[in-house]
């Protein structure tokens, strides 16, 4: 909209004063000042002015209002449905709002004031609608703003409040425009005091009629009252017979006179608590408390049913955290039945025991043990059909491990390992040196940093066969490094293996340049244990060297390999042949878990390169046989 057009055309009009014509009724009260604002009852006037009135703004009689503002009546009440229908829709909506949803079985106590601000704008809505349709039906005029020569009148009820012309201090008259074309006219009265009353009319030149007529019906009514022409007086205000008994002015007077009004056409005001009907809408509101509460045990009711009906675990959990009124049935009795029927249906050992360990008051408890024992009794039966039946004491040990094993959650079975000390190794080449001084020394290739992937190379070679029949959550290895003396022993089963390397009495020649290298005996002791138990399962195995292996040139050049890359290669033939005899020790050749080992340990690799010689050794210094003896023969404890 374009800025508004002001014209200036009316300054201060000035009506009749009140009180000229005629003394004031016997016995009133003292007249207030003229051309005060008046509240006057409809009742309290003469009956001639009720007439008057009512025909003047029915169009039927004069004088007729210069300017009018009838209220709505269709239009409002349409208004007012629509909105209590919005509302009626919004409070419907936050009702069903997660209904019945077990994820949220019931609403927070927020929704209670949703409720409650509905409930309210619901009642006024319905109020309003009431109070419109019975105000239509008492009042014998139609409500709305009236202009007169002598009155601004504001007619919305039983009493009318007239504001004095008198009391004009301006009038503002605004042509709006809307993109430089026309589009209607803003009349303002402004009051003495501040207030304004705006009237709007729709045709430039009609407007500026009105005004015209309006000064000069003013006109006319100054000449007629200092004239004291009563009829000409009484044809341009319709309250004149009240005026001239000064009945506007005595507030007691009207109260009295409504109050024993009889005959011709009376106004009934309405009760009062439609007319608050903003307050009386909040007796209304209240019946939110127990709407939400009704609700939401309804919306729970439906909630516990769905859960019942479907098992969903998940959406039991979130009723149980929510605390919906039937949580602890859900948690004591349904959510256990449901989280069994889960760990069921995954068949794992892991999910019947995180049951156990979630619900361990719950009475699918024994099942759930049961079912974790057969589970492990058809492991057992597996390796069984599988197991190397050679040996009765490692079948004797598994079963021992797997009983175990099923009474303490299955832990992780750690495979530990006991290499010959660094010191023990320098020794045996200070001896090797002595007999021969070209000979490669053995012991700077067996450091912890040196013999670490071999070690864990063992690990998952086991791990892998034992896989092959064991399910993780019955039985799992894990690489534990090596043993430190002292440290107290773990609380789990383990594999300990510990070896010693000696000279085996070959010497070893490069045929490209004919250098010597000493050959490896590895001999392996394997104890399984178990914390607690007596039953312990140990074995030797004892490594020869190879008879001949190659090492590659292609890194090294016409120079040969390293003496590191010898001894490295001749280690994990010796580390080969330990896998092969594990194998051949827990499984059956040609089994699954045989097979499943042998693809991860690999087998010995005899091959041409290095060759040993007719000679050999003199002998072994008499210390490291004598250990080597004791090894063998089980009278070393590690």
């Amino acid at each position: 909209m374009d800025p508004a057009h002001s014209d200036r055309g009316y300054g201060h009009a000035s009506g009749p004063q009140s009180g000229q014509q005629g003394p004031p009724a016997s016995g009133a009260a003292p007249a207030r000042p003229a051309g005060a604002v008046r509240k006057v009852p409809f009742n309290a006037l003469p009956q001639s002015s009720r007439e008057r009135f009512i025909a003047s703004v029915n169009g039927g009689g004069r004088p007729a209002p210069a300017l009018s503002t009838p209220t709505m009546k269709t239009g409002a009440i349409v208004l007012w449905v629509l909105f209590g229908l919005g509302v009626a829709f919004a409070v419907f909506l936050a009702l069903g709002d997660n209904f019945g949803e077990p994820y949220v079985p019931v609403q927070s106590i927020e929704y209670l004031l949703v409720y409650m601000a509905g409930f309210w704008a619901l009642a006024y809505s319905v109020l309003a609608i009431w109070r419109r349709v019975s105000l239509d039906s008492k009042l014998p005029f139609q409500r709305g703003r009236y202009v007169f020569p002598t009155d601004v009148v504001v007619a919305h009820g039983d009493t009318l409040e007239m504001l004095p012309m008198g009391r004009v201090a301006r009038i503002d008259v605004v042509h709006q425009h809307q993109n430089g074309r026309y589009v209607r006219t803003d009349i303002r009265f402004i009051f003495e005091g501040g207030r304004t009353e705006a009237f709007s009319v729709f045709n430039r030149m009609k407007a500026q009629s009105v005004l015209d007529q309006l000064q000069a019906e003013q006109q006319r009514l100054r000449a007629a009252a200092q004239a004291g022409d009563v009829a000409a007086m009484a044809e341009l205000d319709p309250f004149l017979e009240a005026r001239v008994h000064g009945l506007l002015d005595d507030p007691q007077q009207m109260a009295d006179v409504a109050a024993h009004a009889q005959g011709g056409p009376l106004a009934s005001g309405l009760p009062k608590w439609l007319v608050w009907a903003s307050l009386s809408a909040l007796a209304f509101a209240v019946l939110a408390v127990p709407t939400f509460f009704l609700r939401n045990y309804l919306s729970d009711e439906a909630a516990f049913d769905e859960l019942v009906r479907s098992g969903d675990l998940r959406a039991m959990e979130f009723y149980a955290r929510w605390g919906g009124g039937h949580a602890e049935e859900v948690q004591n009795v349904y959510l256990p039945a449901a989280a069994f029927a889960e760990a069921q249906r995954t068949g794992t050992v892991t999910a019947l025991r995180d049951f156990v360990r979630e619900y361990p008051n719950s009475v699918q408890v024994p099942q759930a043990r049961d079912v974790i024992h057969q589970r492990f009794e058809q492991v057992k039966a597996t390796f069984m059909s599988q197991a190397n039946s050679a040996d009765p004491s490692m079948t004797q040990f598994m079963e021992a491990l797997l009983a175990w094993l099923e009474a303490h959650d299955s832990p992780p079975v750690k495979v530990r390992f006991n290499p010959p000390s660094t010191e023990a190794l320098a020794a045996m080449d200070a001896e090797l040196r002595s007999q021969h001084e070209n000979i490669i020394a053995i012991a700077p290739h067996f450091t912890p940093q040196a013999s670490a992937q071999r070690e864990e190379t063992v690990t998952r070679m086991l791990s892998n066969g034992f896989g092959a029949v064991f399910p993780d959550d019955v039985m799992s290895l894990e690489h534990a490094g090596r043993i430190v003396p002292g440290a107290p022993e773990p609380e789990v089963p383990v594999v300990d293996v510990s070896y010693v390397v000696a000279p085996s009495g070959a010497i070893y020649v490069d045929e490209s340049d004919n250098r010597q290298f000493v050959g490896i005996h590895v001999d392996f002791q394997v104890a399984m244990k178990i914390p607690g138990v007596a039953v312990q399962h140990r074995f030797s195995l004892p490594v020869e060297p190879p008879q001949r292996f190659t090492v590659s040139y292609d890194s090294y050049g016409a120079g040969g390999p390293s003496e590191g890359l010898v001894y490295a290669t001749m280690a994990s033939r010796a580390f080969d042949q330990l896998s092969s005899k594990l194998r051949m020790t827990f499984f059956t050749p040609g089994s699954a878990a045989f097979q499943q080992a042998a693809n991860e340990g690999g087998a010995a690799k005899p091959s041409g390169g290095l060759a040993p010689t007719g000679g050999g050794l003199e002998g072994l210094p008499p210390d490291l046989q004598e250990a080597l003896d004791r090894l063998r023969n089980g009278q070393v404890q590690y």
